[in-house]
């Protein structure tokens, strides 16, 4: 065998030719594969200089990150619980209003009222009381306010927000249910869901609808939690801004009972024109511009009540 220098070559076949230099100045040459050997290799190298120089977010930038998803979640959290708001009072409305349909019939056939309801209670105050006890003796009913409940001549203050612009003021006398008046009484339902503010300021064969006279009006209050504060007065002081107190238009909705037995929304057609007697007060046509009885604009929800049903039992407008 000759001698060679020791060079290290590529032989034509694809194969590395690596040279072995030995003792005595005898060189073994041996040739392997370089195809799968030579790729994997060169693979792994360049795989391996991606990662070393691979960029990295600094803290700075993930404190950024951090900062901005959680003022996201914030906002997100806000809408969904103002929206989850907004579907558990219209269901409630929906079932009080369902619930109140019921329980003035039923107090027609136990008073065996016949046709009318002043057949049974002649004028609206001796309704309103009857009416009054009639869901707190029959259908369990009970007092809200519990310092009144069992004694006579007992009554508070409630307060509410006639519109969200405006502090709370006073709603009116809230009397128990032991005291026979022309005032009003506040029930809240057996299941806990709902209350009834019962007979505000009716005067007796005075305001009707095509002759259907008013025998009561009821606000239904959807949020019982915001009720025991607005009970006391010494809770709320003359600058009070938050909404812990009922809000017509967003958690009490004002309907009107005839004496044909029917339960009417405010806000219904059936309150325009000159079918309404002496009730404009009141008593309107749904009407959502600008200036209308249930806009953000003007502040005035009144009419609210059937702008909800109009919707589909859904509570779209903003307050």
């Amino acid at each position: 065998m000759s001698k060679h220098r020791h060079n290290n070559t590529f032989s034509q076949g694809g194969g590395v030719l690596i040279s072995l230099r030995k003792p005595l100045g005898i060189i073994k040459s041996l040739t392997l594969p370089c195809k799968s050997i030579c790729y994997t290799h060169n693979l792994t190298r360049h795989f391996s200089d991606i990662q070393s120089t691979k960029p990295a977010f600094t803290l700075a930038e993930v404190l950024i990150t951090i900062g901005i998803i959680g003022i996201v979640a914030s906002m997100m959290l806000v809408i969904v619980m103002t929206n989850v708001e907004r579907a558990r009072n219209a269901a409630i409305l929906r079932r009080a209003y369902a619930d109140l349909t019921i329980y003035v019939n039923k107090f027609a056939q136990e008073k065996e009222c016949s046709t009318y309801l002043t057949d049974c209670a002649p004028n609206w105050g001796q309704f309103v009381w009857e009416f009054a006890k009639f869901l707190h003796d029959e259908q369990k009913f009970v007092e809200v306010d519990s310092r009144c409940r069992g004694k006579e001549n007992c009554f508070t203050w409630l307060k509410f927000k006639p519109n969200g612009k405006e502090n709370p003021r006073n709603f009116g006398y809230v009397y128990s249910i032991s005291t026979p008046n022309t005032s009003s009484y506040l029930l809240e339902s057996p299941t806990g869901l709902y209350a009834f503010v019962i007979g505000v300021h009716m005067n007796d064969n005075y305001y009707h609808i095509n002759g259907d006279y008013f025998r009561a009006r009821i606000h239904i209050i959807t949020d019982i939690g915001r009720l025991k504060p607005a009970l006391n007065n010494e809770l709320i002081p003359d600058n009070y801004k938050d909404l812990t107190v009922p809000q017509l238009g967003r958690n009490m909705f004002e309907v009107y009972v005839m004496n044909s037995k029917r339960v009417l929304p405010n806000g219904t057609s059936l309150c325009s024109g000159r079918r309404v007697t002496d009730w404009s007060y009141y008593c309107h046509a749904l009407d959502t511009s600008p200036s209308g009885n249930c806009s953000y604009e003007s502040g005035d929800y009144s009419a609210c009540f059937q702008k909800v049903i109009d919707d589909g039992w859904k509570i779209k407008y903003r307050y």
